[in-house]
């Protein structure tokens, strides 16, 4: 049998290598709709010198001449020229390199060469390896090339790879030819996979959770463009960016260059982009067209930090806040739909962060002129109800505010600037522009309720105050809810030392016997005894409903109000002059048990809310007899078990039951306390 020298199988390899078909297409294929963002492109901001847009000028009117000595679309060979290789002279090289190998007929060298390809010297191995380039040599017919090619473990071209078979393939070549340079990793790998497979890793080398391979791959490339001496403009031009294509910001290789220009050129993208779009687009539409895009996830970062760019490209030229109103087409005419605007965003981001002002001040400004005070105060009041306005017309009120508590506007001028009259009383609650008034008055760092008294006490009675105040609770119609205002009112009191029947009477409380435990204002009469009697306001109360009411009338009242629907703070207003009849009454503790009807429980009644209303019940008639036992209310329940061991255990049992929490709670372990004291004392 024939023996083949290794050398033929390096010729086969060489001769393969050397033999891409013409016309083969482009360098690169830019791979349009393809969703992705570096995160090397979502910063916002732009920190080069203001002058970079002139050095910009000059470096893209170079770049656009080497886009007429640059052929993109070069066949054969001449592929490797941009992505992958440093030229076409260097390619030649390289095919010099390895004719010259086969003319020396070095067969160690290329022994050790096949083998390092991962190729094989074993017989069989050679003999197909003749048969190959005999094949090859003599009929010019590349399926017989691919044939060959599979045989010698190497791998078809074919034009779709796996990912894993691309990872092994770098990782081959990296280990078993270490000697390798940079280019001739690059030519390596895209002889055996293509050019769509380099395209493929640079732009996953982009995203966050790139492959190693990947990485390696855009570090190896980026390294062989700056030992090239490439320029921005010569990397835009080969990777076939074009502004005017209108995928552009989401084009995939777009984070690729941008990358290379931050990172290795230590240049600023965005400058360089920005020279381009403005040579296709105005100013308007520009910036129409960066704050659409910023709202596109894959285009977000690059449209943001474009429109970053044009922001310190307009201060450079000296714009202002009017320019720049004009320019992005805002009209304050408009009303609400000005500040619907989606260019809002950029105006306020030009004045915030390049110009260092204050937007909203300026903005109220401009609103004011066009709609005056009364109208955009309710203006303001209609944004702030819609959720996209909420924040812009929140702002631009507090500037309002700011301006009026700058040229010393009272809450009573603004009453007036707004129109609202005190003379209509509730109706004007109901006005949007009380909700102005209120929150300036608030930010004036003042208390509406008070200063709305002192309006209201000239025109209306304190119980129709009350009246108004109360109803305003539970009315939708009201725009702003006086929070406090009873309390107003019951300082007012204190203030003028009002007396409990005088105020009883203001109140109209006297005339109101069936629904006197409904009326509201019967509650702030009773908490308003409680501030100028103390632990008597109850007696008191009692004294003066008793005095308009008489003994048997209020009973009736009081049991009504009890057994009735009524709310529970207002049962407990009833409550409290139940009490105190039954001790004027003279009704003993024992019988408070059934006057709140615990004895219908058995041993459970600690579970019953009323059993601190009994509590209470003792401790008063304790103190009304004057009575030096300090141990009473504990001899009084140990009548309800078997032994004070047994009422110890209850005791336990409550204060632990979770459900059980509160006052409650607290009442028990008081009353353990109480009882382990009354222990200690009968030891002594």
């Amino acid at each position: 049998m024939h023996k083949t020298s290794p050398l033929s199988c390096f010729v086969l390899l060489s001769a393969l290598f050397l033999l891409e078909p013409v016309g083969a297409g482009p360098v690169l294929t830019t791979v349009s709709n393809r969703s992705f963002l570096s995160n090397e492109t979502s910063n916002g901001a732009v920190n080069a010198d203001i002058n970079r847009m002139q050095t910009w000028s000059a470096k893209d009117d170079e770049s656009d001449k080497s886009e007429e000595r640059v052929d993109i679309k070069v066949p054969g060979t001449e592929k490797l020229k941009g992505i992958i290789t440093s030229g076409t002279t260097k390619l030649e090289k390289l095919a010099s390199r390895v004719k010259n190998r086969l003319a020396f007929n070095d067969q160690k060298g290329t022994e050790d060469s096949v083998a390092n390809l991962g190729v094989g010297a074993t017989a069989e191995a050679k003999r197909i390896a003749s048969t190959s380039v005999h094949s090859v040599t003599s009929i010019n017919n590349q399926k017989a090339t691919e044939d060959g090619m599979s045989k010698l473990g190497v791998g078809v071209l074919e034009s779709k790879r796996t990912d894993t078979a691309l990872a092994q393939s770098v990782t081959t070549i990296n280990s078993k030819r270490p000697d390798l340079n940079e280019e001739a990793f690059l030519t390596a790998l895209t002889a055996q996979y293509g050019d769509d497979a380099l395209t493929k890793l640079l732009v996953e080398a982009q995203s966050p959770g790139a492959s190693h391979v990947a990485r390696t791959v855009k570090a190896i490339q980026f390294d062989n463009w700056v030992t090239q001496k490439k320029t921005a403009g010569d990397i835009y031009n080969l990777l076939k960016l074009n502004v005017e294509d209108a995928d552009f910001l989401v084009n995939p290789l777009l984070p690729t260059w941008i990358s290379f220009v931050k990172t290795k050129l230590k240049e600023d993208p965005f400058d360089f982009l920005l020279l381009k779009l403005s040579k296709h687009y105005k100013e308007d539409v520009l910036a129409k067209l960066l704050l659409s895009a910023s709202s596109d996830t894959r285009a977000g970062g690059i449209a943001k930090s474009l429109e970053n760019a044009q922001l310190k490209n307009w201060l450079a030229a000296g714009k202002t806040k009017y320019d720049v109103l004009r320019l992005l087409h805002l009209n304050p005419d408009e009303g609400l739909e000005f500040l619907k605007q989606p260019a809002m965003k950029t105006f306020i981001s030009y004045a915030t962060t390049h110009r260092r002002e204050d937007p909203y001040e300026f903005l109220g400004l401009k609103l004011l002129k066009s709609h005056g005070e009364e109208k955009l105060a309710n203006m303001l009041v209609t944004a702030k109800a819609d959720p996209s306005l909420r924040i812009i017309a929140g702002e631009i009120e507090n500037a309002q505010f700011k301006i009026w508590l700058g040229k010393g506007k009272t809450s009573d001028d603004v009453l007036k600037i707004l129109h609202l009259d005190p003379d209509k009383g509730y109706e004007m609650l109901k006005k949007s522009s009380m909700q102005v008034w209120y929150w300036y008055v608030t930010y004036s760092r003042q208390n509406p309720a008070k200063l709305l008294y002192q309006k209201f006490k000239m025109r209306f009675s304190d119980e129709e105050i009350l009246k108004m105040f109360f109803a305003s609770s539970t009315d939708r119609s009201v725009k702003v809810y006086l929070t406090g205002m009873d309390d107003v009112i019951k300082h007012h009191w204190l203030k003028e030392s009002r007396k409990a029947g005088a105020v009883f009477t203001d109140l109209s409380l006297h005339k109101d016997s069936k629904m006197i435990f409904q009326n509201p204002l019967l509650t702030t009469w009773s908490s308003y005894l409680t501030k100028i009697h103390g632990g008597e306001a109850d007696n008191v109360m009692l004294e003066v409903t008793t005095k308009y009411y008489g003994n048997g009338a209020l009973k009736e009242m009081i049991d009504q109000a009890k057994h009735s629907t009524i709310p529970r703070p207002y049962k407990g207003t009833a409550q409290r002059l139940q009490t105190q009849i039954w001790l004027r009454e003279g009704k003993i503790a024992g019988d408070g048990f059934k006057l709140f009807y615990l004895h219908e429980r058995g041993d459970a009644f600690f579970e019953n809310p009323a059993f601190l209303k009994w509590v209470s019940y003792f401790n008063k008639f304790h103190n009304s007899e004057k009575s030096q036992d300090e141990f009473a209310i504990i001899s009084e329940l140990a009548k309800r078990f078997d032994d004070e061991l047994d009422l110890a255990r209850a005791l336990s049992d409550a204060r632990n039951n979770p459900a059980l929490r509160g006052n409650t709670e607290k009442a028990m372990v008081t009353l353990l306390k109480l009882q382990f004291k009354q222990w200690m004392w009968k030891k002594d």
